[in-house]
């Protein structure tokens, strides 16, 4: 929307009377307080060093007019200490010494604003060697130097120098100076990855500001807080801030952050596939950077305008719109700035050609790809790699996409999964997804289907995130199956269903076109209806349909016991459940069933945890109600652990309130089991977002996410059990839901998770739990004790529990 019209800015000539410079200040602080620092006293620093008696007499008079009007009003005094200080100058040498510093500070802020840093940092600390004699000159000079050092990549220097910065300002009579140090500081701790510290310095800074009538500034400041916020997860509050921001920074419509504003929410539409706002915020981003004026703003703006318009156009003429754009970028100063200039249309262009005239050369590609690599910048160095994939997938160069994508496969590995642009890395994951589908049916059609297997194993192993990117090298992979069990690997390719069958060496593929909207609309029938318990007669016939579309083909391959690899829209199948018409027999029956997210988890091996390790049993968190209004307690949980507590030696109980995060995060490292009857919420988007729900304590809102679970080390867990939960799975991502949590669980050094599918009725919950624990009590095999307990309520002649909904929502994935 268009929360404000665009104001008409101000201007004050330098003859203005007293009366008009205090009236300026008044209605304009932001806009006098830098018009005084970085415009009058530079006019008048160069009239001192000129001789200009005169004309340096009525600048300083301007000055000390907006500084005043500031200062009356409770505004930042800095401007009227300034002027003081060249008041009580000593002699004639020590004024143009301040002048020379004033100057100096003034170019150091042009520099600053046209992103030449090298020039902002020499002009900068020139200013504050000559300024000593004035100490607000000295400390906005290192302000603006501070953030400048970190800009030359000297992250060090430039957290040293803004940490004491921020100790020393004072905001009684110098609170913008105090809100920039903070503000400055806060970018560098977020691009250092200390998003809650960041987080702090942004709200003080944005306190200090608002109280200024600062509002550019707060606006500003809004954007980067909105950055720190969806670093935190908080995507809410993120996109809250964001638009609080748009709506202050469209009254400056040439202001540099409101660019750099709607460039950001521009991409998190990418991100969203809200191709509408994308569409709008790319024209006005355009427009705003015009205005602004700035050669390397105007290019961003243009380039994301063409990425945008080259995957919305599909072969409309987008290439013409990127040659202009390259020759701006022999206009911008600095040679760093330049550089990631000249890439950024590097990359537009290839965006234009892939989706336009056809693959770009790969020699400018090849050229982004260096220079992304050699300036460490992986959020930049993934997207190129998979473009020049996308690049030589078209050019049939199947042998050089299979090298980008590892490559990116790698650094995609290797990313924490909480580093600030999260959202930037679930689109790389996304779009990896689809690159390894692309060159799985490349394979297919080249009829190796072993390398088209082994493609898709890649992607898989990417999406996971945990350790290494993919263990296969670029010409195939050696499949091999776990002992004793048959591996049934599933992938949705557009219309093409793949289905793998691996029985030792041995690996085999049905490719069938069972229909994708129907398919998927069975899929999610049977979901919703098994969760709501619906007519049974009906679910049968809807599990009958999947058996035949997953397995009627593969059905004379399975050995007793399976493990089901499947990503994707596939992945959600209540497999235990599916219903063979023929024998009239549930797929659990015949079959015991272990689930792997690739290949690879499917015959990881490891130490087992220690038997005799203690359990942990989490009993129904007393969550804050006010903060999950949605949520209910869960009563029958109670009674849940209440019965199987009684299968352990010394169990370690968490209830109520007592069932805390912090409680369980200092219980867990030693236990070697984990029971969980409680609340987790799954989000298959950002699984590492995923978590679960416990009691609120200080500081902490009950929610112990699977980023914190996958930073725990569990040496002795042997099993997680995620029981009663209520489950959010996503429909699209490549884990199918099965994701987050569990993964960070396995991660962290657990050898097994049961977790369910769908919101399970905990009522229910508690005959299969008790059945489950008795089984793996006495086996100790995960699998084989889940099936047992299945059986046990299907066959337990009671219709309610031997329906699949009592049972088939949960699975187990492990060794």
């Amino acid at each position: 929307d268009r929360l404000a019209a665009p104001a008409v800015l101000p201007s004050l000539p330098m003859d203005a009377s007293p009366a008009a410079a205090d009236s300026f200040a008044a209605a304009w602080p932001q806009t006098a307080r830098e018009l005084g620092w970085e415009r009058v006293l530079d006019e008048w620093g160069a009239a001192v060093l000129a001789g200009d008696a005169g004309r340096a007499g009525a600048r300083l008079a301007l000055a000390e007019r907006l500084g005043a009007g500031l200062a009356r009003r409770g505004g930042d005094g800095t401007l009227a200490q300034a002027v003081a200080a060249i008041r009580g100058a000593p002699d004639a040498d020590a004024v143009r010494r301040l002048a020379q510093a004033h100057r100096a500070y003034a170019a150091g802020q042009r520099a600053y604003v046209a992103l030449n840093h090298a020039v902002a940092e020499r002009e900068l600390t020139q200013a504050e060697a000559l300024g000593q004699a004035s100490p607000m000159l000295v400390q906005w000079a290192a302000v603006f130097r501070g953030a400048t050092l970190f800009y030359l990549k000297k992250a060090a220097a430039s957290d040293s120098l803004l940490s004491l910065l921020v100790a020393q300002a004072d905001t009684g009579p110098a609170p913008a100076l105090a809100a920039r140090a903070r503000w400055n500081h806060g970018t560098v701790l977020l691009r250092l990855g200390k998003y809650q510290r960041a987080q702090e310095e942004y709200r003080v800074a944005s306190r200090l500001l608002h109280r200024l009538r600062e509002t550019e500034n707060v606006g500003a400041t809004d954007y980067c807080l909105g950055e720190a916020e969806f670093a935190l997860g908080n995507e809410a509050a993120s996109d809250s801030i964001l638009m609080h921001g748009l709506s202050r920074l469209r009254s400056f419509p040439a202001s540099t952050w409101l660019h750099t504003t709607v460039f950001v929410v521009g991409n998190l539409s990418t991100i969203r596939h809200l191709q509408r706002a994308e569409g709008y915020l790319r024209a006005e981003d355009v427009a705003v950077a015009e205005r602004n004026g700035g050669v390397m703003y105007r290019l961003e703006a243009h380039t994301g305008r063409v990425q945008f318009l080259a995957r919305v156009s599909r072969g409309g003429s987008v290439d013409s719109i990127v040659q202009p754009l390259s020759r701006l970028v022999p206009l911008i100063a600095d040679t760093g700035a330049r550089a990631w200039a000249l890439n950024d249309v590097r990359m537009a262009g290839a965006a234009a050609a892939l989706h336009g005239s056809g693959p770009p050369p790969l020699a400018v590609l090849d050229s982004a790809v260096g220079f992304y690599a050699s300036q460490k910048n992986p959020l930049l160095l993934i997207p190129a790699l998979q473009t020049r994939a996308e690049a030589r997938l078209a050019a049939r160069d199947a042998d050089g996409a299979v090298a980008d994508l590892d490559s990116a496969s790698t650094l995609l590995a290797r990313l924490n999964t909480q580093i600030t642009q999260t959202a930037a890395r679930v689109a790389m994951l996304d779009r990896a997804g689809r690159l390894f589908d692309q060159l799985a049916m490349l394979r297919l059609a080249e009829k190796r289907e072993n390398l088209a297997f082994a493609a898709l194993e890649r992607g898989r192993t990417t999406f996971a995130g945990r350790g290494r990117a993919a263990a296969a090298s670029a010409r195939g992979v050696r499949a091999t199956s776990p002992s004793g069990e048959v591996v049934l690997s599933y992938a949705l390719v557009g219309d093409t269903l793949l289905a793998w069958t691996l029985a030792g060496t041995t690996l085999q593929l049905e490719r069938t076109t069972p229909g994708r909207a129907r398919l998927l609309g069975t899929l999610e029938r049977v979901r919703a209806a098994l969760e709501d318990g619906g007519d049974e007669a009906a679910v049968r016939a809807d599990l009958s349909e999947l058996y035949e579309v997953l397995v009627r083909r593969v059905e004379g391959r399975l050995g007793e016991r399976v493990v089901v690899v499947a990503d994707g829209e596939i992945a959600p199948a209540p497999f235990a459940a599916l219903f063979d018409a023929r024998n009239g027999h549930y797929l659990v029956e015949d079959h015991q069933l272990r689930f792997a997210a690739s290949l690879r988890d499917a015959v990881a091996t490891g130490a087992a945890g220690a038997a005799t390790a203690p359990a942990v049993l989490v009993a129904d968190p007393a969550f804050s109600r006010r903060a999950f209004p949605l949520l209910g307690r869960l009563p029958a949980a109670r009674a849940e652990v209440d019965s199987i507590a009684r299968g352990f030696r010394g169990p370690t109980v968490l209830r109520d309130r007592g069932a805390t995060s912090a409680a369980l995060v200092e219980a867990l490292p030693g236990a070697g089991l984990l029971h969980f009857a409680g609340h987790a919420v799954f989000d298959d988007d950002r699984p590492e977002q995923s978590y679960l729900l416990l009691a609120p304590s200080d500081g902490d809102d009950g929610r112990l996410t699977a980023g914190k679970v996958g930073a725990l080390r569990l040496p002795r867990m042997r099993l997680v059990v995620l029981a009663a939960c209520s489950t959010l799975p996503g429909r699209s991502g490549r884990s199918g839901g099965f994701a987050g949590l569990s993964a960070a669980l396995l991660g962290a050094g657990a050898q097994g998770v049961v977790g369910s599918l769908w919101d399970t009725d905990d009522r229910l919950t508690l005959p299969l739990m008790v059945a489950f624990h008795r089984a793996y009590a006495r086996d100790r095999d995960g699998a084989a004790a889940l099936r047992e307990a299945q059986l046990s309520l299907l066959h337990s002649g009671d219709r309610e529990l031997a329906s699949p909904s009592a049972w088939a929502g949960f699975r187990y994935a492990g060794r």
